[in-house]
């Protein structure tokens, strides 16, 4: 009888929406994604085996960038109140 297993690499869209990609400088959609990898047992994925690496890629090219590259500017909100 053969047992395989092995790993495998999966990945999960986290955010998406539109940038100015820098590599094929067009208005493109990008994806955030969440690799990880997955030790498999006759090719079925049990359970994760690594925490995930983050990346951004460009839909039109397929670049892949790193997080940092992309920081989203968050509006400050201010707490203080008048009453």
């Amino acid at each position: 009888m053969f047992i395989i297993r092995g790993t495998k690499g999966r990945s999960k869209i986290l955010e998406y929406g539109r940038f100015k990609c820098p590599s094929c400088k067009i208005e493109a959609t990008y994806y955030f994604l969440e690799m990880r990898k997955y030790f498999t047992f006759f090719w079925i994925p049990l359970f994760p085996i690594n925490d995930g690496v983050n990346h951004i890629e460009c839909q039109e090219c397929s670049t892949p960038f790193n997080p940092s590259f992309f920081q989203k500017s968050v509006p400050e909100t201010s707490n203080n109140q008048n009453e």
